[in-house]
């Protein structure tokens, strides 16, 4: 058994996994573009916390990787 999938049962989401499932596919959509938790949460029907939390979970698994959002910072004068 590896790793990912311990990790997956430890989590309980192979009890749910026709929503996981789902979840993959419109996380797979969303690659590349900016992702609003509360409409990815409403698409899968789940909380927002749940898609987090699962998000998390590929983070740990080393599948998928959240990167932070552009944000232009100010310049100092020297």
């Amino acid at each position: 058994m590896s790793i990912s999938t311990k990790k997956f049962e430890a989590e309980g989401i192979t009890r749910n996994l026709p929503k996981f499932s789902r979840f993959l596919e419109i996380a797979a959509l969303a690659s590349g573009q900016q992702i609003s938790m509360r409409g990815l949460a409403s698409d899968v029907g789940l909380s927002e916390n749940t898609v987090a939390a699962w998000f998390g979970i590929l983070e740990d698994t080393l599948i998928g990787h959240l990167l932070p959002c552009y944000q232009r910072t100010l310049k100092r004068k020297a």
